[in-house]
């Protein structure tokens, strides 16, 4: 299972994505840690799926040369586990800086039946803008090329 993960960890390093979705709703906003791989081989994304869970979403092509993508996708209270079981094996700084910024996400949002977090309304302003930092945070880490990340010529 380890070279599996060690496998994973590097096909996430190069195609996955680490995010926190937000929404407002009628409880006030909600929080959602997401994590993603696209390919155009559903093999992939079963691998994915065996190992950490989640769902297989399949997109059709718009033009007719294209091929079908399929989408591997957890969410929810599942994504701070895998991020820390492929976490080792990530080499990509940027990579593993957002999965330090969503395992840490994770320790401070309510955690809700649903498997979604939550910030509740009776909640303070300031705790809310750390929340919302969150979002910025994980952003700002997966954007472009960090310092750290392996140059290949």
């Amino acid at each position: 299972m380890r070279t599996e993960l060690a496998y994973l960890a590097g096909f996430f390093d190069g195609e996955g994505c680490i995010s926190i979705a937000c929404s407002k709703s009628q409880n006030g906003h909600r929080h959602e840690l997401v994590i993603h791989i696209v390919s155009t081989d559903w093999s992939a994304c079963e691998a994915f799926r065996k190992a950490l869970g989640g769902a297989i979403y399949e997109t059709k092509p718009r033009a007719a040369k294209r091929r079908t993508q399929w989408r591997w996708c957890l969410q929810g209270s599942s994504v701070p586990d895998a991020l820390q079981r492929l976490y080792p094996f990530l080499r990509l700084e940027r990579k593993r800086q957002a999965a330090k910024i969503a395992m840490e996400f994770s320790k401070h949002v309510t955690a809700r039946r649903n498997g979604r977090w939550s910030i509740d309304r009776e909640r303070n302003v300031p705790e809310i803008e750390i929340e919302h930092s969150f979002h910025a945070r994980i952003k700002e880490a997966t954007q472009g090329r960090s310092a750290g990340d392996p140059v290949f010529r």
